[in-house]
Parts: structure tokens; C-alpha cells; sequence
């Protein structure tokens, strides 16, 4: 259970960087 926790946490903060990458990405070619 504490695995399943800690592996759904890391994919969420994962996610969640990959996403403001990909904003701030866009943020620069769209400047």
C-alpha cells in the first residue's frame, strides 16, 4: 500500500513538472 502511494505521488509530481516545463515552454516560443 505504501508503495502504491509513494509511486502514484511520484508520478503526480512528474506530471505536474512536466506540465510547467511544457507551459514555460510554449510561454518562450510564443513570446
Amino acid at each position: 500500500m505504501i508503495y502504491v502511494n509513494s509511486f502514484s505521488l511520484a508520478f503526480i509530481v512528474i506530471s505536474n513538472c512536466l506540465l510547467y516545463l511544457n507551459i514555460l515552454i510554449n510561454n518562450i516560443f510564443l513570446a
